[in-house]
């Protein structure tokens, strides 16, 4: 796969050379610094060329954290600040493009969720819309990288369970998003929650209307979203867990519930 970078970055890395060597013939001093930006500067590829190729003597490579928007966050700014020059101009926060989300065991609501979607549930004792939807982040919503988003779920699993789950991350355009996984919404791909290095002796077990016993999971997916990407974490009983990913890839699911 890299090979079909290398000739677009073994030219990049020949323009810089060139770029600094001018820089520095003009300037009569070093340059430390070479600063990583736009959508391509957010490449860890792109990264690891660069610090093997300069970080040889003085100079440093860095990347900014929001390298995908740093050149139009540069812009508005430049534009915000040409408008009031005496305001001090940052941008804090970005609107989000589209409602993510995954799909959940919820109590049915008549009226509320299609009929097709009611299942009778053994441990609830009750009936359940198993593509309810829920949304961690909704169109037009502001987010901030500094302040992640928290949503609490539980899972009622057999006691020999795996403890590894699966969920789709659906992507949803309309204005409002429904209140379940409709046919306009997207997967995005596939979240992975690794349960299993947890001691089963800190899952509470309860019994259901069945009378089998069961473990109760509650735990919280954490979201942290960046320019071009979002990372995920899970927390149980106050401890984060960082062994949860994101494939962009199908698979066969079984929901949470909330």
């Amino acid at each position: 796969m890299t090979e079909i970078f290398e000739t677009v970055v073994s030219e990049i890395i020949r323009l810089v050379r060139t770029q600094m060597a001018r820089t520095i013939r003009s300037q009569h001093r070093p340059i430390s610094k070479i600063l990583l930006v736009g959508g391509f500067g957010s490449s860890q590829y792109l990264l690891t060329r660069f610090k093997n190729e300069f970080e040889t003597g003085n100079v440093t490579v860095m990347r900014s954290p929001n390298a995908w928007t740093a050149v139009v966050r540069g812009a508005v700014i430049k534009e915000l600040a040409a408008s009031n020059p005496n305001m001090n101009w940052n941008v804090h926060s970005r609107v989000s493009r589209a409602t993510y989300g995954i799909a959940c065991m919820h109590p049915f609501q008549a009226g509320v969720h299609p009929e097709h979607l009611k299942s009778w549930d053994n441990f609830e004792v009750r009936n359940m819309c198993h593509r309810s939807s829920r949304w961690f982040v909704r169109r037009g919503q502001q987010i901030n990288e500094r302040e992640p988003i928290r949503v609490g779920f539980y899972r009622v699993v057999p006691l020999n369970s795996t403890f590894i789950f699966t969920d789709v991350v659906y992507e949803n355009l309309d204005d409002v998003a429904p209140g379940y996984i409709s046919d306009n919404c997207r997967k995005l791909g596939v979240l992975t929650t690794d349960l299993s290095a947890i001691p089963k002796w800190k899952f509470e077990r309860k019994t259901g209307g069945d009378y089998v016993e069961r473990y109760h999971i509650e735990f919280s997916i954490i979201y942290t979203f960046y320019a071009a990407h979002f990372d995920v974490k899970f927390e149980f009983q106050g401890s984060t867990y960082s062994s949860v990913r994101l494939d962009l890839a199908d698979t066969t699911t079984r929901e949470a519930r909330r």
